[in-house]
């Protein structure tokens, strides 16, 4: 499925734990009796499932920006379009040393700043991979 049609929610929100923070889904059940799931990230934090919500939760999207960021992308976040019909434009940019790599970008256009942030990083993380 393209990025571009994910909606915001649980699926998208597992989809940029995996791909872009690089996080597994483990079952925690010495603490967790439920047998939900849990992300566990490279530094041994442990996050419930649900409780991480970039494309839905701004605070959390910041979140994405940041390990975006680590890998040399810069991020552009503006509101677009007249008022009736506004929308979050995301542009992602791929910098090295502070100098624009060319070619590298991707624009991204959705209803709210968190589901502009994941899409845009969903996209530029599997070019990354494709080495497009």
């Amino acid at each position: 499925m393209m990025a571009r049609t994910l909606d915001p929610g649980p699926e998208l929100d597992a989809r940029v734990a995996v791909e872009v923070m690089g996080w597994s889904i483990v079952t925690v059940r010495e603490w967790d009796h439920s047998g939900q799931g849990c992300w566990w990230e490279e530094s041994g934090r442990y996050i419930a499932e649900g409780s991480w919500s970039p494309s839905t939760h701004i605070a959390t999207a910041w979140e994405v920006v940041g390990r975006m960021r680590e890998s040399g992308w810069c991020y552009i976040i503006e509101q677009d379009g007249p008022p009736e019909d506004r929308t979050v434009c995301c542009q992602l940019s791929l910098q090295h040393e502070g100098k624009d790599e060319g070619g590298d970008l991707v624009t991204v256009h959705a209803d709210t700043a968190p589901l502009a942030i994941c899409l845009a990083a969903l996209i530029a993380k599997r070019r990354a991979c494709d080495g497009a």
